[in-house]
């Protein structure tokens, strides 16, 4: 009996909620008089988001970076082997933002690099690249 109750408040319920949530003069009114607006939103500005990317990846002679700062503000990436000898340290505030360049690693052997990207003495992202061949 309890079951029939439930279930015809649940029904009553659900059409108060159709009754209150009608469409009238082509806006929804959300309990609202007529004379009352909903506040207009506010105009948000969009910052590009934040991207550090390596393409090809794997690569045989030479990759090339992307970077879109977005908020933040990169100053040099550092390559390295997998063993931590540093290969090369880019200074990044000497290019345009966003940028992008080539990195030749032709004259290095075959394996697994990484590329961290520091925001002054704080790591921002790391990239790991496989040269081939």
């Amino acid at each position: 009996m309890m079951k029939k109750y439930a279930f015809v408040f649940t029904i009553l319920f659900s059409l108060m909620l159709v009754q209150r949530y009608t469409k009238a003069n082509s806006e929804w009114v959300l309990g609202l008089t007529s004379d009352q607006r909903l506040p207009t939103p506010k105009v948000l500005q969009v910052v590009p988001k934040y991207e550090f990317k390596a393409f090809p990846n794997p690569f045989i002679n030479a990759t090339k970076f992307k970077i879109v700062p977005g908020k933040r503000k990169p100053t040099f990436l550092q390559v390295t082997n997998v063993l931590g000898t540093a290969i090369a340290n880019i200074k990044i505030s000497d290019f345009a933002n966003p940028s992008s360049f080539i990195l030749d690693l032709k004259d290095y052997n075959p394996g697994i690099y990484v590329c961290t990207l520091y925001e002054n003495k704080e790591v921002l992202d790391n990239i790991r690249l496989v040269k081939i061949r």
